[in-house]
């Protein structure tokens, strides 16, 4: 019979999480990487729209139940 384990970690904070985003460096503009760069600006211009939608509607949600 074969026994299954799991191991938890603690879920990552909001600190450790911000921590990394500033800390991660971006990628840099040499000559053989522009297209790794292309896809880090498009993929966190793509983040950041869909973060700024997820707030918007969660502010929408809230002020609708106030009213």
């Amino acid at each position: 019979m074969s026994t299954v384990t799991t191991t938890t970690r603690p879920a990552p904070q909001p600190r450790d999480l911000l921590t990394w985003v500033r800390e991660t460096p971006a990628p840099a503009c040499a000559p053989g990487s522009r297209g790794r760069l292309a896809g880090y600006v498009a993929g966190s211009m793509v983040a950041w729209t869909v973060l700024g939608v997820a707030a918007t509607a969660v502010l929408g949600a809230l002020v609708g139940l106030a009213g």
